[in-house]
């Protein structure tokens, strides 16, 4: 039932109606807003949408038993907030609302089904810079998901534009 009612969201958040979704992992490392930029002015170039994937874990709560539905509404809470903020900031850069991606569970697990059931996405962005994780999760999804995996470094704005113009 739950997973149901998460369906249903994601379908109504992700009408992007057969655009191309330049898909941005969120998360708090420095070079976010590159890849966020990336993917705004990608999709601005290709009559497409941004893309917002986000991921809770849920695994500190799992065996908690009754109190698990709660914990995960607020995690779910939390992250749609976390999100949003963003999404504003894709509206200042692209004046478009984006799809909105939030699931909870196994961040690679999530991001890998997001991505391979929606056609729609054609590019994942993911900072790498600094983080090491993010590091370790580009090397663990690029070979399960059926799209190119842009990985971006710590650059400048103007390196950040380049590499849009690549795709041009």
């Amino acid at each position: 039932m739950a997973e149901e009612e998460e369906k249903k969201d994601n379908d109504v958040e992700n009408d992007a109606k057969g655009k191309k979704v330049f898909l941005v992992m969120a998360d708090d490392s420095d070079e976010f807003d590159l890849s966020l930029r990336i993917a705004a002015k990608l999709a601005i170039s290709h009559n497409g949408k941004v893309g917002i994937f986000y991921s809770a874990s849920d695994s500190e709560f799992q065996h908690w038993g009754g109190v698990q539905n709660q914990m995960r509404k607020e995690i779910r809470e939390k992250a749609e907030k976390f999100v949003w903020e963003i999404a504003k900031k894709v509206k200042d850069i692209h004046n478009t609302v984006p799809a909105i991606y939030i699931e909870i569970g196994d961040k690679i697990d999530m991001l890998v089904k997001t991505i391979n059931s929606d056609n729609n996405i054609a590019l994942l962005v993911v900072a790498v810079g600094k983080s090491k994780e993010n590091a370790a999760l580009f090397q663990k999804i690029s070979t399960r998901v059926n799209v190119p995996v842009l990985k971006v470094p710590a650059v400048t704005e103007a390196a950040a534009d380049d590499i849009v113009s690549i795709f041009d």
